[in-house]
């Protein structure tokens, strides 16, 4: 086969997955998209005993818990900008099945997001007392951090 020929043989090809696609991309425009976390709770973490606590400037700080008090270690979710608790909800529900009661889990609202009450604007924010207020203990690890 000549070149001229290959090249007109691969161009019909290309035409032809081309139009295949493009007849697919049709067909399937109309049909609804698998969602994947159709049934997942993304609320689950609102249903965790609800405490209130306030810092050192006077802003409410919306605060759920999860896990033992005694538990060795403390993990502190703090989201990131514009988004509250329930981000973390994967991680919630994978860290409750592989280690329960092992690990206390603490999730707050950010000043100004979520259930948190808003913040006085004339004022700085200290988000990491924010943090150490939300999941005061000795031994804790933030998860998260996004600001």
């Amino acid at each position: 086969m000549t070149l001229m020929g290959r090249m007109g043989l691969l161009g019909a090809s290309l035409v032809t997955l081309a139009s295949s696609a493009g007849l697919y991309a049709v067909r399937s425009a109309g049909m609804p998209a698998h969602e994947l976390y159709r049934d997942e709770d993304f609320d689950a973490v609102l249903r965790l005993p609800k405490g209130i606590v306030m810092t050192d400037d006077g802003v409410p700080l919306v605060v759920r818990e999860s896990g033992s008090s005694r538990a060795p270690l403390t993990v502190v979710f703090v989201h990131g900008y514009c988004l509250r608790m329930q981000s973390w909800h994967l991680q919630y529900r994978h860290v409750l099945e592989r280690w329960g009661e092992d690990v206390r889990m603490v999730f707050y609202d950010q000043r100004g997001h979520g259930e948190s009450g808003m913040p006085d604007p004339s004022r700085a924010p200290s988000l990491n007392s924010d943090e150490t207020s939300a999941g005061s203990s000795t031994r804790r690890s933030p998860a998260g951090r996004s600001w």
